[in-house]
């Protein structure tokens, strides 16, 4: 029995064995376990690399025929990042159908889907009033205007819908040209009536779509102005139901972004 014994010692498997059992041992004592916290929040990496964005810079001077700056370069980046987010998760949804051209789908069903996913509630008249009175300045009549502007000569309808998703969640542009306390008349004489008339009713702290003028387009971001007379609730009722609904909708669909894009970083490629 002895001799057998002796012999099982002396196999190289035996050894082998052995040998692996303690390695396995001492790392599962080493080494601290992840917690659920930690499993629950391991964000993916999106890679963007070196020629995605130089891609993205010739595309944009291909189709605007200017380069863009750092601060458009920025926001492009970040576009194709969330984009990147919002494909990841459309795929994980298996919204796809093999498909080689289905991206251009998948992230209009995912905007589709955070859209819907939080509708807003009922508006009853003491909100309207309320939000009126919150945002008495945008329901008042202007003295002058200052904002940022970014001017196009020339633009068809899919660059403007593509430029004013770029800009629509942006911050301002602080290269962008600005217009100082400019009254209503000063804008119809540089940039036209309807331009004007457009600026005059929009309201403030966030890009507008592109604005037809004289000399071609601009993507405005109104910064301030001075107001005088508050125009009466009952003449602007229509108007701050409509405002306070998009303000609602936009407000659903950040959360649902913000908290989607949680579950990832961007990463890039250096």
């Amino acid at each position: 029995m002895k001799t057998i014994f002796q012999k099982i010692l002396h196999e190289p498997l035996i050894h082998f064995l052995l040998f692996g059992s303690a390695i396995y041992i001492y790392f599962q004592v080493t080494t601290p376990p992840q917690t659920e916290t930690q499993q629950a929040f391991q964000k993916q990496k999106i890679v963007l690399n070196k020629t995605e964005i130089e891609n993205l810079q010739n595309q944009y001077q291909t189709q605007f025929h200017q380069k863009p700056n750092k601060e458009l370069l920025k926001l492009l980046i970040d576009q194709r990042y969330k984009e990147k987010a919002l494909l990841k998760e459309a795929y994980a949804l298996q919204l796809y159908k093999n498909d080689k051209a289905i991206d251009k789908i998948l992230l209009q069903k995912m905007h589709f889907i955070l859209q819907k996913q939080q509708s807003p509630k009922d508006i009853d008249e003491k909100e309207l009033y309320h939000y009126y009175k919150k945002h008495i300045q945008d329901y008042s009549q202007r003295e002058n205007i200052s904002f940022l502007h970014i001017h196009f000569n020339n633009l068809n309808t899919k660059q403007k819908e593509e430029l004013y998703k770029l800009l629509h969640f942006a911050p301002p542009i602080k290269t962008a040209p600005k217009e100082s306390h400019m009254t209503k008349d000063t804008i119809v004489s540089k940039y036209g009536t309807y331009f004007a008339k457009k600026l005059f009713l929009a309201t403030k702290s966030h890009w507008l779509p592109a604005i037809a003028t004289k000399d071609g387009y601009e993507f405005v971001y109104i910064l301030n102005y001075q107001t005088a007379k508050p125009y009466p609730f009952a003449d602007v009722e229509d108007r701050v139901y409509n405002d306070f609904k998009k303000a609602q909708e936009l407000k659903n669909y950040q959360q649902q972004l913000k908290k989607l894009h949680k579950r990832y970083e961007l990463y890039k490629e250096q």
